[in-house]
């Protein structure tokens, strides 16, 4: 996920937990701040893959979330006045939520940049919506209707696309199955993120998205620690090079931090249903920041792909209308 605050398949949602301001932003300004917000978050592919190739990958997912966790937490007490209270299992699930949305999303989109090129990874990271509706319907005993089966179909269909369409998919078998493998782990990231917000709609405590946000970054770097403590022992920290401070700090103060202002500061004055439809800039923004890196070349698989999972957001993100349940 990245696991970062940005979960667009419950803009309404968070929308609920945000007081109305009087001095409210325009509705241009709210639209502008969820397209910034949409165009960091595809960054993060690429940042990723810098990572994988460049950093010790779990000390540097371990510095991003202290890093954020910092900045967010004396925000929180500014704001908010404090941590949230909180039953003891709604601590639990927002310990479980960090777990899936936080670290499982991470440690696997990372994993499968090894394996796959960042368009192809943007892309499939933009599912997330109909996957989980997905799994709403499969745990949550929600209806299938006919819009949600449509999305789904729409979604898989890009990654299907994505992947007949990889070169690597004509080359030797092993080359074949790393892509595959990259696939399902990219793929793995994206239901770590439903179920990241399966959790979410468990709570029984109405917590704002600054407080969320900052104890998800905070049980991160719990999290992240005893993987990361190995690599900074083993001296990960003493050959950083200034570039790759830079995407740490990107990485934290950018897509973290900076992605969750612009976000929650639009989302609170559209309609859900209308924020839906900006996640659709994620994959678009991923394509465009993943042509700047060496060796990625945007290709017919790529724009195919993008456009199946566009309509697939499109399907998620339109109004509900009851629909007939499919047998």
């Amino acid at each position: 996920m990245d696991t970062h605050p940005r979960k667009a398949a419950t803009p309404s949602d968070a929308a609920t937990h945000l007081p109305r301001n009087p001095a409210a932003p325009s509705a241009l300004r709210a639209r502008i701040s969820l397209c910034l917000a949409m165009a960091i978050v595809g960054s993060s592919v690429v940042a990723g893959k810098y990572v994988v190739l460049s950093m010790p990958v779990y000390l540097s997912l371990w510095l991003r979330f202290a890093i954020a966790f910092a900045v967010m937490l004396p925000l929180l007490f500014l704001r908010e006045g404090g941590l949230p209270r909180a039953p003891r299992t709604d601590w639990l699930l927002l310990f479980a939520q960090a777990g899936c949305g936080g670290f499982l999303f991470n440690a696997l989109l990372l994993e499968g940049l090894r394996h796959t090129d960042a368009p192809s990874a943007g892309i499939i990271t933009a599912t997330g919506p109909a996957c989980a509706m997905l799994v709403s319907c499969l745990m949550l005993g929600e209806r299938l209707t006919r819009r949600t089966a449509l999305a789904v179909c729409l979604s898989f269909s890009g990654i299907a696309l994505l992947h007949a369409g990889n070169p690597q998919m004509t080359a030797s078998a092993p080359a074949r199955q790393i892509t595959a493998y990259g696939t399902m782990l990219v793929f793995g990231a994206v239901m770590a993120e439903s179920l990241f917000l399966l959790l979410g709609k468990r709570l029984r405590t109405r917590i704002t998205p600054l407080a969320a946000s900052t104890l998800l970054c905070g049980f991160c770097t719990v999290q992240f620690f005893p993987l990361a403590l190995p690599q900074l022992l083993a001296g990960g920290m003493s050959g950083m090079s200034y570039a790759d401070a830079m995407v740490i700090a990107w990485y934290a103060l950018g897509i973290t931090v900076g992605a969750y202002l612009l976000w929650f500061s639009g989302v609170a004055h559209v309609r859900g249903a209308e924020a839906g439809l900006y996640t659709g800039i994620m994959p678009v923004s991923a394509l465009l920041f993943s042509s700047l890196l060496p060796g990625n070349v945007i290709g017919w698989q790529h724009a195919a792909g993008c456009t199946a999972v566009l309509l697939g957001i499109a399907a998620a993100s339109l109004p509900y209308r009851p629909a007939k349940q499919l047998q």
